[in-house]
């Protein structure tokens, strides 16, 4: 077995890496970052089998009409983002937050949709007004 050269970026404690097959991918925040959100992403794809880069490209949060992108979940070469919408004034929500799904190798958005309440429509206002979604759970 080879040993895997891989370039480490310099702010390692903001990327999450992703193995899907003989692929894997770095996903480091950028631009006004806390670690778990930025104003954008920087995504690297690595063969590892070839030990080479074969993509790279920045997912910017304006660009999925947002001010920030959370860190994404990863599942089937797909990348997850919440992108959190304006905060409902007096409010801890925010009733706008859309998910936006990335294809992982091309950064491709394959969806987009606003979050919505599974319930009466009467109180989806106050429900989502008192919403604060961090992450997503992806079930298969």
């Amino acid at each position: 077995m080879l040993p895997l050269h891989l370039k480490i970026p310099t702010n390692m404690e903001n990327t999450n890496y992703y193995v899907d097959g003989s692929k894997l991918f770095s996903v480091t925040t950028s631009g006004d970052s806390s670690g778990w959100k930025g104003k954008s992403f920087s995504i690297v794809e690595t063969d590892l089998q070839a030990q080479s880069q074969t993509a790279a490209y920045t997912l910017l949060a304006s660009d999925m009409s947002g001010e920030v992108l959370l860190t994404p979940r990863f599942k089937d070469g797909k990348l997850y983002f919440v992108v959190p919408g304006e905060q409902a004034k007096g409010s801890i929500g925010r009733a706008s937050t859309k998910v936006a799904v990335v294809e992982a190798s091309s950064g491709k958005t394959v969806y987009e949709g606003q979050v919505a309440y599974d319930g009466p429509s009467n109180k989806a206002t106050t429900e989502l007004s008192q919403t604060v979604l961090l992450n997503l759970e992806l079930r298969s």
